[in-house]
Order: C-alpha cells, then sequence, then structure tokens
C-alpha cells in the first residue's frame, strides 16, 4: 500500500510541477525527486510533444520565466493552441500569450508577479508567439487596448501594451 501511495505521489507530483523546471545541484526538480524515489533518469525526455507543449503553458501560467526558457529548449512549440473539449469562444486562455493575459488579470499577483508576466512576454514575442489568441481574449473579456490611457507608471499593464504593439506591427489594420 505504502509502494502505491508513493508511487501515485509521485505521479501526481510530475502532473502538477512538470513545467517548474527549477534546477537544484545540476538536476531539475522532479528528476531529484524521482531519484528520491529510486528512479533513473530525466522523465523530461520521454515527455510527448503535448506533454511539452502543456507544460510550456503552465510554466507561463506559473510566471516562471526560467521554465518556460527551458521548456522551448526542450522543444515545445511556441505556437501551440490547447483544445478544449468544448467551444470556449475567446474566454479561455490556449496559447502562450493568451494565459499571460487570462493570468495577468488576476488581482491577486503581486509586482515581482506582474514584472514576471512583463518578461515572459518580451521573451515569447521575440521568439515569435503569435498574437491573435491572445487579442481576441484580451478584447473579449478586458475590452480593447487603448494606447492614450497607457501609464508609464503602471507596472501591471506592460505585457498588454507588448502584446498590442506587436500585434497591430504583425497585423496591420487594412483601411
Amino acid at each position: 500500500h505504502a509502494g502505491l501511495v508513493t508511487a501515485l505521489g509521485a505521479v501526481a507530483h510530475r502532473a502538477r510541477g512538470r513545467a517548474l523546471g527549477a534546477v537544484r545541484g545540476g538536476r531539475c526538480l522532479q528528476c531529484t525527486f524521482a531519484h528520491g524515489l529510486g528512479q533513473r533518469g530525466c522523465y523530461r525526455q520521454t515527455m510527448t510533444n503535448l506533454e511539452l507543449n502543456e507544460a510550456l503553458l503552465d510554466a507561463v501560467a506559473d510566471h516562471d520565466l526560467a521554465a518556460v526558457k527551458q521548456c522551448l529548449q526542450d522543444g515545445a512549440d511556441i505556437l501551440y493552441v490547447r483544445t478544449l473539449d468544448e467551444d470556449y469562444g475567446a474566454v479561455q486562455p490556449i496559447t502562450v500569450l493568451s494565459m499571460v493575459l487570462f493570468r495577468w488579470s488576476d488581482c491577486m499577483l503581486e509586482e515581482s508577479d506582474l514584472l514576471a508576466f512583463t518578461e515572459i512576454t518580451a521573451y515569447l514575442l521575440a521568439h515569435g508567439a503569435d498574437t491573435r489568441q491572445a487579442i481576441a481574449l484580451a478584447a473579449q473579456n478586458y475590452g480593447l487596448h487603448d494606447v492614450s490611457l497607457a501609464d508609464a507608471d503602471d507596472v501591471g499593464m506592460p505585457p498588454w501594451r507588448l502584446i498590442a504593439k506587436a500585434h497591430a506591427q504583425r497585423s496591420p489594420d487594412p483601411s
């Protein structure tokens, strides 16, 4: 019974923590955890594309830039679009940048969290993340971005401004 509980704990740990990508002593925390259970090797090397792409979305949601970079280095697709069982329109985050905006709107975030989302947004945009779904999610949930309302001292707005600016540059208005 204890062995089953330990094994289930390892599965739950991997499912919850696979995107953390934190490193301790040159090993990712998940590998360190597995090693403590007598397992060898890095399970990230055996992740499917779907698992790796979901780990990337988890890393963005957790505002963990190091894990975002690690997932991309491990082969996650920056253009991955999560498939949902039902059509929720644009209200659910299904891409990396829509996840940024979805999590960014959390009123419980602290200034350091908002700054982390700004760094993640800049990194994802620099590496080719698609802005379309994020713009659709933001427009539906929060209204369209208005640059005239920009406040240079507002640490919470840069992710939105970065995405809106990149979107305008990539998808110019045909009028």
